[in-house]
């Protein structure tokens, strides 16, 4: 232990010479829309293809920009509306009245007004490896090697075409190619066709929502402003979430938009012991001989036709009709799965085919905006989903409610900081409010309650949970000082034999977060955190210590470094810790015992157009509190990453 630990000073020694005359860049970015992705894992890669593709905002159209997260059909009009009117953007920063200073901070780097010659694509090789393996690699039952593989490559053709190709091997999956997608993308102001894979997003997003949702972050406004229609490319790795498939999208009319799609996909099937389908599976593993076998045993079609109408800037009304059918059909009854599983989820999708009809609406006026969706099926029960909110820069805050029946179907549907497919059985309402009393002093407050609505035979009170979240944030020169205090409130059940009672406990979580950002020269940016939990029940405490060193040589070599330290009582009171990784990867880890982490991040950027990252991560953590055998004290967990990127 003391030889790791010694290494780790003397890396981080290594990072404190040389001063630079530039900038640090690093990953700030991602560490800012990283609590927007715990859920939506694919998030990140839609965020790094804008930064590697960022759109000119002197020539893009409504669809060009509607990819940007969280601008809808409005902001998208105004960004035109006023380049239409003043001549081209001579800055991005004309765009923050516009989007406001919040929106526009969390966008800026997704926007360019550069004419000369660009990047028209990019190529990204990445893999992983680890070098501790894990038990199912060392029993065999994982049937491929510890590598795992990702490639993409993203090109902007001639005559506002875009491509791109994903492929994607987990670790202990056999084949290199176990998942892959790819697009081709025609684009013109009244009209856009996209051939390959695809997402949509329609209304408030209860029929089909796009990859990042409505997620909950200390951004407390930001669920606010999610609602935007159409069908976007999609290059992620998150396997069984895309469409795949033609869709269209045509202006026939002035203020009149005409969506449709069509998809013709394959997804892996959920069994019971006797080799009967009983529903999807959706996690997108293929190591095991049983994971093998389900693989693309379900042929999934989905057509779907939605009408908008604009009156003006002010009001929008649509309506959307979709049709989605599965073969074989899934057999979710008392005939294929035990009494116990079926009174758990009484209404689990069964059937072949599943019909739904939306109506959305969405009233902009002065600084408010009102939006609404109302979602039924023939086979199911209906839900809907409305929020009001009111912009502005020194104040902002909106309220959003929700009611999901608990026979509502929807296979690509989510609502409010819920990702799962099939929502059911669920109330509850947000509220977010973000104060900027002054340029450097922020205060970000939301409250989030949930109810679950009596959805099975054990369940006969309805459970509730609840969030709370306060966030201060002080920026000086050179130097951010913010502090969290973060309250979940649940209700859970005690013990099987008492489920079927009214009895139940309440437990409440205090997660408080403290952090000092700073800078020591232009070319060092520091980072310390100190988190700490408190479980009430069972009783329970967790805490653990960060610093964090980033450090530009030059503008061709950057380099990060950290060391963590962590103790937790149990799982149950377990940390989560978002780390610095390879661009457009994921890495939030659950740290819970006793131990460490340290890791180093490296990039090198070469002839202009290439570059290469490097992460080596070395975990050490207590295993066994009563063991004396080193071997079963402590596990070691250590990772190799890297990464190739070629601008095109």
């Amino acid at each position: 232990m003391l030889k790791t630990v010694s290494s780790f000073i003397l890396v981080s020694l290594l990072l404190l010479i040389n001063p630079d005359r530039t900038l640090a860049q690093a990953d700030s970015l991602f560490s800012i829309w990283a609590e927007f992705a715990e859920d939506e894992s694919e998030f990140l890669e839609i965020i790094q293809d804008l930064i590697e593709q960022p759109v000119n905002i002197n020539t893009a159209n409504r669809n060009e920009l509607l990819r940007i997260p969280f601008l809808n059909e409005a902001l998208a009009d105004s960004i035109i509306s006023l380049r239409n009117r003043q001549g081209e953007y001579k800055s991005k920063r004309q765009l923050s009245p516009v989007l406001g200073s919040d929106l526009y901070q969390l966008t800026k780097d997704f926007y360019t007004i550069r004419t000369r010659r660009v990047s028209k694509g990019y190529f990204t090789h990445r893999n992983y490896y680890r070098i501790d393996k894990t038990d199912e690699m060392k029993r065999g039952i994982y049937k491929g090697n510890t590598l795992y593989d990702y490639n993409k490559f993203l090109y902007q053709l001639p005559y506002s075409m875009r491509m791109g190709i994903v492929t994607q091997k987990d670790m202990g999956e056999q084949s290199f190619v176990d998942y892959y997608g790819g697009f081709l993308e025609y684009n013109q102001p009244r009209w856009k066709v996209l051939l390959g894979s695809f997402y949509c997003h329609f209304g408030e997003g209860l029929t089909f929502s796009n990859a990042f949702g409505q997620q909950k972050s200390s951004m407390a406004v930001q669920p606010f402003r999610n609602m935007k229609s159409g069908a976007f490319a999609n290059l992620s790795s998150t396997e069984n979430t895309a469409l795949f498939g033609l869709a269209a999208e045509i202006q026939p009319i002035r203020n009149t938009q005409l969506y449709l799609f069509y998809s013709n996909a394959y997804r892996d099937a959920q069994w019971n012991r006797d080799n009967e389908i009983i529903g999807l599976d959706y996690t997108g593993y293929h190591r095991t001989i049983s994971e093998i076998n389900r693989k693309h045993n379900i042929r999934e079609n989905a057509m779907g036709l939605a009408i908008e109408r604009n009156f003006g800037q002010a009001l929008q009304v649509g309506g959307l009709l979709s049709r989605i059918s599965f073969e074989p059909g899934l057999n979710y009854s008392l005939e294929t799965v035990s009494e116990a599983l079926l009174r758990r989820q009484l209404h689990k999708f069964s059937g072949n085919t599943l019909t739904q009809y939306s109506l959305y609406s969405r009233f902009n006026w002065k600084a408010m905006d009102w939006s609404a969706e109302y979602s039924d099926s023939r086979e199911g029960s209906a839900a809907f989903i409305q929020s009001l909110y009111f912009r502005g820069d020194a104040i902002a805050l909106g309220v959003k409610y929700w009611y999901i029946s608990k026979d509502f179907l929807s296979a690509y549907g989510r609502i409010f900081s819920n990702s799962n497919p099939f929502p059911q059985a669920e109330e509850g309402f947000y509220l977010g409010m973000r104060l900027k009393p002054q340029r450097s002093f922020t205060v970000n407050l939301y409250r989030y309650f949930r109810k679950d609505l009596w959805r099975t035979y054990f369940n006969t009170m309805p459970l509730t949970r609840s969030e709370t979240l306060l966030e201060l944030e002080y920026s000086l020169t050179g130097i951010t000082l913010s502090g969290r205090l973060r309250k979940k409130e649940n209700e859970i059940l005690p013990t099987v034999s008492t489920e079927n009672s009214a009895h139940r406990i309440s437990s409440t979580q205090y997660l408080t977060r403290l952090q000092v950002d700073y800078r020591l020269s232009p070319s060092f940016r520091f980072r310390t955190r100190w988190d700490w939990t408190y479980l009430d029940v069972p009783k329970e405490r967790g805490t653990y210590l960060y610093e964090d060193i980033s450090y530009t040589l030059n503008k061709n070599i950057w380099l990060n470094s950290r060391i963590v330290l962590f103790r937790t009582d149990s799982y149950n009171s377990r940390l989560y810790e978002y780390e610095s990784d390879l661009p457009g990867s994921f890495a939030n880890y659950a740290v819970f015992g006793e131990g460490y982490i340290w890791y180093v991040l490296s990039r090198w950027s070469f002839w202009q157009r290439y570059s290469i990252w490097f992460k080596y991560r070395y975990q050490l953590s207590q295993k066994s509190a009563q063991s004396l055998d080193w071997a079963n004290l402590y596990k070691l967990d250590r990772l190799l990453r890297v990464q190739l990127s070629i601008q095109l």
